[in-house]
């Protein structure tokens, strides 16, 4: 399964919230967002879901952070 640029962008953001990296949260959601508007609010959203994730013993790996930078600069045809 091939996610798109955006699915791997919200997948890494919650994963930044996981592991308290906010400078690499804001990053992905301006990424999403394409402008400055409502970062904030995106990152509070996502830590809020990063924390209901690990209530329930979901935990991402630091590797989703990494893998989507890899995923959405080097594949041809990926935006």
């Amino acid at each position: 399964m091939v996610l798109s640029r955006e699915e791997c962008l919200a997948v890494s953001l919650i994963a930044a919230c996981q592991f308290g990296r906010t400078g690499a949260a804001k990053s992905f959601a301006l990424a999403l967002l394409s402008d400055g508007n409502g970062i904030d609010d995106v990152v509070v959203v996502s830590v809020a879901i990063a924390r209901t994730f690990l209530k329930n013993w979901i935990n991402l790996h630091m590797d989703a952070v990494a893998n989507v930078v890899v995923q959405t600069s080097t594949w041809p045809g990926r935006h």
